[in-house]
């Protein structure tokens, strides 16, 4: 039972680290180059505002089955706990 536990802290801690880098990295400010023609700003308002930056929300709907079967043909846990 031990074990479990320290698997289960060690994953705290990478979900942890992992949050506070896509915060970092979607709060930060991309600044602008004169050589580049690519659009500055911070990440996070870049995505959910694309019309503030000549742009369109390229997102579409996924259904439940599509969803299902990614998952399917993805690794399952188990395996990926093994490879570690």
């Amino acid at each position: 039972m031990q074990g479990r536990t320290t698997d289960w802290q060690e994953w705290q801690v990478i979900k942890n680290d992992l949050n506070q880098v896509c915060f970092e990295w979607n709060t930060h400010r991309i600044t602008g180059k004169k050589t580049s023609i690519a659009p500055m700003g911070r990440p996070l308002t870049m995505f959910e505002l694309p019309q503030l930056y000549g742009t369109r929300d390229y997102l579409f709907a996924v259904s439940p089955s599509e969803i299902t079967m990614c998952q399917e043909e993805s690794l399952r846990e188990e395996i990926f706990t093994r490879i570690l």
